[in-house]
């Protein structure tokens, strides 16, 4: 899947991100390719359908908000709750998190919508709650939009091949950085705090 300048994260994105800091952390600057074996398939096929099996049901009605990323449980969760939690089976039981990542896409309704993506030498496959086979995200219909960068996890890329800029590129930090955003919310938080402490 082609990827080009860096953009914003999913708002949604961003808050899982506070509520799931290693989740949103690390990276690497040399990725290599995952290989994609039978054994892995069969992995990657059995967490999609065993996923999938969840009820889709939308962030106002589990959690009374309109959007709300979080790992998907027994009642179920949208779309990107099913996505993350895809991804969290995975990387439990060893791929890499470089590997599995959220992306997010437009359908032929033109309604948005998130899946995940799973980079291997075989090439990138879409595991998506609206479709029980796994295919190569160029076999799908989507207006792919973003997609999590596999240097590190909190930087998401254009995915949108009308919208590239002539010169593409991401501006990764150091590895071990914290998120940006996450350092922006913690910096707020303690001057929100500030006021309360006792003066010395």
């Amino acid at each position: 899947m082609p990827t080009a300048q860096q953009v914003m994260p999913p708002f949604g994105y961003i808050g899982f991100c506070m509520d799931h800091i290693s989740e949103c952390s690390g990276g690497t600057d040399e990725p290599e390719l995952f290989t994609l074996d039978e054994a892995r398939q069969g992995e990657m096929e059995s967490i999609n359908t065993a996923v999938n099996a969840l009820p889709e049901v939308e962030d106002i009605a589990l959690y009374g908000r309109s959007e709300f990323w979080t790992y998907a449980e027994t009642r179920g969760g949208d779309c990107e709750d099913l996505a993350l939690e895809k991804r969290r089976r995975l990387m439990a039981i060893g791929w890499p998190a470089d590997a599995v990542l959220i992306a997010t896409t437009r359908d032929r309704n033109g309604e948005g919508h998130a899946v995940l993506i799973a980079t291997t030498d075989k090439g990138d496959f879409v595991l998506d709650n609206r479709d029980r086979n796994i295919k190569l995200w160029s076999q799908t219909d989507y207006q792919w939009r973003a997609r999590q960068s596999r240097k590190r996890p909190f930087i998401w890329l254009n995915a949108d091949a009308t919208k590239f800029a002539e010169t593409p590129a991401a501006s990764y930090p150091p590895l071990g950085r914290t998120a940006p955003f996450l350092e922006a919310s913690v910096t707020a938080s303690l001057k929100a705090i500030k006021p309360s402490f006792p003066a010395f």
